[in-house]
C-alpha cells in the first residue's frame, strides 16, 4: 500500500493554515478546508458552535453537520492511503484523525504527498508538515482511518 506514495508526482494543495487553540483541532481543520473552498468561517465560530468540553474536542459527526448546514457536501468514511492520494490529487483536501493517546484523537488536514511522505496542515504543529508515510499510517490506523471529505455540493 505504501508503495503508491513512491510512484507518483508531488502534490501540494494551497490550503490556508489555521492554528488551533486548546482542544480545537477539529474546528481549525474544518476552518482550513472551508477556507480552501472559498467559504471561510472563523475557527472561533466553529469552536464555539461545536466544542464539547467533556470530550476535550469535537465529534467528527458534528464537523460534517456544520459543513452540510453551510451547503457543502460532507462525507465521513474509513479511508485508505490510495483514496487519500486520489482525492488530494483531484484538489480535495481531507480531514483525518490520528490517535494520540488513550481515548484521545487529533484532527489534521491532508494537503499533499511526496515520495514516502504525507504532507499535512497540523493545527498544533504547523503548515506543510511532512510525515513519513509509515508514521502517518500508524497514527491514522489508531483512529480507524477516520476521514472527512468536505467539498462544494455536486
Amino acid at each position: 500500500m505504501l508503495s503508491i506514495l513512491a510512484l507518483a508526482a508531488t502534490i501540494d494543495l494551497a490550503v490556508p493554515f489555521v492554528p488551533q487553540e486548546k482542544d480545537t483541532c477539529g474546528a481549525a481543520a474544518l476552518a482550513m478546508v472551508l477556507g480552501y473552498w472559498g467559504r471561510p468561517v472563523p475557527h472561533s465560530e466553529i469552536a464555539q458552535a461545536l466544542a464539547e468540553p467533556e470530550l476535550r474536542g469535537i465529534r467528527g459527526t458534528r464537523l460534517a453537520t456544520f459543513a452540510r448546514e453551510r451547503g457543502l457536501y460532507a462525507l465521513a468514511y474509513e479511508g485508505d492511503l490510495a483514496q487519500l492520494r486520489d482525492y488530494v490529487g483531484k484538489g480535495r483536501p481531507l480531514i483525518v484523525a490520528w490517535k494520540v493517546g488513550r481515548g484521545r484523537f487529533h484532527d489534521l488536514v491532508v494537503v499533499g504527498f511526496d515520495e514516502g511522505v504525507v504532507v499535512v496542515n497540523d493545527p498544533a504543529e504547523g503548515a506543510g508538515r511532512r510525515v513519513p508515510a509509515r508514521v502517518f499510517e500508524e497514527r491514522w490506523a489508531g483512529a480507524s482511518h477516520w476521514t472527512l471529505l468536505v467539498m462544494p455540493a455536486p
